[in-house]
């Protein structure tokens, strides 16, 4: 019962229009999964969209984003050069 109203709630989440907490949350729920590949695109969408929005906080915040995902799956340098960017 629990997995089909989590199925049912993750689902809804790709019927929403795609706003920078929706992408979050997304990117989040895909680390949760540990699918870090599908975690990092969320948060490229995210930080490709505050880009094309002119939006520099949002883009600090989807750099920062995007570097947890690479220190959840230990690509540390990469992490450190997100950080580096975002500074």
């Amino acid at each position: 019962m629990i997995e089909e109203q989590l199925q049912k709630a993750w689902q809804a989440l790709f019927d929403v229009q795609y706003s920078y907490s929706t992408l979050n949350l997304k990117a989040y729920i895909a680390l949760e999964e540990k699918d870090f590949q599908l975690a990092r695109q969320f948060l490229k969408d995210y930080y490709a969209q505050a880009v094309s929005e002119k939006n520099l906080e949002e883009q600090h915040i989807g750099l920062h984003q995007l570097a947890m995902v690479e220190r959840e799956e230990e690509h540390f340098q990469k992490a450190y050069d997100l950080i580096m960017t975002e500074a």
